[in-house]
């Protein structure tokens, strides 16, 4: 599976998806808070190419824009995508980008990296 946000797409993904509902006056469900916690590797020929993905990675993370969540290997959306339409105010980022120390020598091939963002989805009534 493929984890996209916005137009950077992150391979080797690990990503855990919670929601919780806002009530209002007890229990009508005003909106609905939606948590994605992603964990991946990053990986490339080079070290110039590995600075390179970086860099993209951190800008789609902190940026905020465009749709996120989980794709199948062919680009087959998942149930669990979040339309960037469907928010109140966009993706906030609530920790990260962190880039964990990984095994071996850094920046050889490959960058672990984690990061957590939360969403307010618009609630139909």
């Amino acid at each position: 599976m493929i984890y996209k946000l916005g137009n950077y797409t992150f391979n080797e993904v690990q990503a855990t998806f919670s929601q919780q509902p806002v009530r209002i006056a007890g229990s009508l469900v005003r909106l609905t808070v939606l948590m994605n916690k992603v964990k991946c590797k990053l990986r490339a020929d080079s070290q110039a190419a590995l600075d390179a993905m970086i860099a993209g990675a951190k800008a789609a993370i902190t940026g905020g824009e465009g749709d996120a969540g989980l794709y199948l290997d062919d680009g087959t959306p998942t149930q669990h995508i979040i339309l960037n339409a469907n928010t109140l105010d966009g993706i906030k980022l609530v920790s990260g980008p962190n880039f964990m120390q990984g095994a071996g020598a850094e920046y050889s091939r490959s960058e672990p990296l984690n990061s957590r963002s939360k969403r307010r989805s618009k609630t139909t009534t």
